[in-house]
This record gives structure tokens, sequence and C-alpha cells, in this order.
């Protein structure tokens, strides 16, 4: 069973919990550009798991995550699983990262 977990932030300072979660992940995020979700941040390749986004479409301005429009920010973790140690670490900080959904799914499917 894998698990793409969404955690939202209700910071609107993309570049402290940049900070925050290069700290406890001891890695560092790379910054990207999207037509869709404008600034945002990943790990580098090949483990582009993690993304730190704002929670709106550049393009429109609408909320990307409608149920979830009170955070500003929001951190997918995909095949969450995969990677035990990044979301123990996520998991510690609930002060900053609120767990919103998670999505199992097996990948025989």
């Amino acid at each position: 069973m894998q698990a793409d977990i969404l955690f939202g932030i209700h910071s609107e300072d993309i570049e402290e919990i940049k900070e925050i979660i290069e700290e406890i992940l001891g890695r560092e995020l790379e910054a990207r550009e999207s037509f869709n979700w404008g600034h945002y941040y990943c790990l580098p390749f090949p483990e582009r798991n993690f993304y730190l986004r704002y929670n709106e479409d550049q393009e429109d301005g609408e909320v990307m995550e409608y149920n979830f429009s009170d955070f500003p920010l929001l951190l997918y973790i995909s095949d969450a699983y995969r990677y035990p140690r990044y979301l123990t670490a996520v998991e510690s900080r609930s002060d900053v990262f609120v767990k919103l959904r998670t999505e199992q799914w097996d990948p025989k499917d």
C-alpha cells in the first residue's frame, strides 16, 4: 500500500517554511517554477516526492485545494510510506504542518 499525503500550513511565508523543511529533513529543497503552480519547492531528482507550494493557481488566482482554503501553503508528499523518515519528521512538527488528507492506493491496481 502506498499513500499520498497533503499537509496544510497556516503561514504565508514560503521561505520560512522551506527552511523548516530543510532543517527537519536534513535536505535542501530545489526552487522551481510552473505555469499553474508558480513558485514552489521540491526535493531534487530522483526524490521529487515533496512539493511545497501556494494554495493558489497562479494563472487565475483560484484556490487549488478548495476544501482547505484556510491554508495559504500546502505540502504534498507523494508515495509517503516509501520515505518514512521524512514523513515522521514532518509529522513531528504538528505546530507547523496540519495533516489534511491521506489517499492510499495499491500500486498493483
